[in-house]
């Protein structure tokens, strides 16, 4: 039994993506056979350090459609989504 491999995009790409520059690198992931895509910190509001806490919904800037469609090709694409967040920072 093997544990299961993901993509982090924090490593590649930080604060700066969009849904639009994540696709290639989610499709990418998918043909070398990964089985979990995470979309790390930043894709809040304010993004990674200033935005934490601010998790009701997703930056409009890096996901304009929302999300819940980018999560859905991820999907699509054969593998499972993840969500970055840090709970010891829920209360800010």
């Amino acid at each position: 039994f093997l544990p299961p491999i993901s993509f982090n995009h924090w490593f590649a790409y930080e604060n700066n993506f969009t849904a639009e520059k994540l696709t290639p690198t989610l499709q990418a992931s998918a043909e070398v056979g990964l089985d979990y895509f995470c979309v790390d910190g930043g894709w809040f509001p304010g993004g990674f350090r200033d935005g934490i806490g601010n998790w009701r919904e997703g930056d409009p800037a890096k996901f304009p459609h929302g999300i819940k469609p980018f999560s859905d090709l991820v999907r699509k694409a054969g593998m499972k989504y993840g969500t970055w967040f840090e709970p010891e920072f829920a209360h800010r």
